[in-house]
Order: structure tokens, then C-alpha cells, then sequence
């Protein structure tokens, strides 16, 4: 398996986290009466329902020799390699931060979470790779099957770095 851990810097999620708790904090720590309590009772909710989803899940990106499998917080996302167009290309905006995949049979992608999309994209403005390589990585893979079935292992991984022109 090829993987995209998170970044280490301070994403906008944990941003909005440490707001919330503050929020939380002051609220319920202020004197006032009438509506503070009602806005320490919804950032008491916004902080939960988002230490939720941070912990349970970070932005992360796998290609395994079945597919590539992309999770961010509120969505999963499965795309098999035969529903990739091998000959259409991966891409997307520079620095846009998400990864469009050039999907010929979207009846085999599959996605779950709260928001669930159409196109089979991928986040990748809080991983710690280079889109370039990412890029690189899946359209070898795509249009390659005969490597799919060493990914993960450090020969292959060898092997892809001096393709991508990584080095060995």
C-alpha cells in the first residue's frame, strides 16, 4: 500500500476546533444571562460533533492493488482501478487542493459519509505529498496493471520512485 499521511502543520479543522473550545469557554465562564448559554449550548455541540470527526477519521489517501481509497473526515471514497480511464488524465487545478480521477465506470466507485460526490475526488490539501507524485503514482498504476499487485512492498516502492524520477 501506497500511503498520504496528514500534514503536520495546523490544518483549518484544528483552527475551527481551538475557536470552538474558546467559545465553549468564555461563554460559559461569562456572567451574562439571557442568550450566552444558548450560544455556549451550540458551540458546546459544533466542538463535539468536530472533535468527533477528527478523531475518528484525518485526510489520508491509499493506493492498494485493489484501488485507491481516499477518507477525509466526512467522506470515503473507493475507486477500484478498472473504473479509471487509463488514457484520460488525472489532475486537477494547481493548488486547488483536491485531485479530480478520470472515472470511465462511476457505477463501481463507491462512496460513503456525510457528503457523498458525485466524481470521485480526492483531498489533497492536507496531505503530506506532493500532488505532482500523486498524480504520477496513479496514472502509472492505471495504466500499468501488471505492477498494481507489488504495491506496498519496498521493491515496487523502489521501482516507482525511479520511474516517478524519485530516485532509488
Amino acid at each position: 500500500m501506497v500511503f498520504g499521511p496528514p500534514r503536520t502543520r495546523t490544518s483549518y479543522r484544528c483552527v475551527l476546533l481551538a475557536f470552538l473550545a474558546y467559545q465553549l469557554t468564555y461563554q460559559s465562564l461569562s456572567d451574562q444571562d439571557g442568550l450566552s448559554w444558548f450560544f455556549a449550548g451550540l458551540s458546546g455541540a459544533f466542538t463535539v460533533i468536530l472533535s468527533v470527526a477528527l478523531w475518528r477519521q484525518v485526510p489520508e489517501v491509499a493506493l492498494t492493488p485493489a484501488g485507491i481509497t481516499a477518507d477525509d473526515p466526512l467522506r470515503h471514497t473507493f475507486v477500484p482501478w478498472e473504473a479509471l480511464d487509463p488514457a484520460a488524465p488525472v489532475g486537477s487545478p494547481r493548488q486547488s487542493g483536491f485531485l479530480r480521477l478520470p472515472v470511465r465506470s462511476p457505477e463501481l466507485v463507491r462512496h460513503r459519509g456525510m457528503v457523498p460526490r458525485r466524481r470521485a475526488i480526492v483531498e489533497t490539501g492536507e496531505l503530506d505529498v506532493a500532488p505532482e507524485l500523486l498524480v504520477g503514482a496513479i496514472r502509472h498504476y492505471a495504466a500499468h496493471p501488471e505492477h498494481r499487485a507489488a504495491i506496498g512492498t519496498p521493491e515496487e516502492h523502489a521501482r516507482l520512485r525511479r520511474v516517478l524520477g524519485g530516485g532509488g
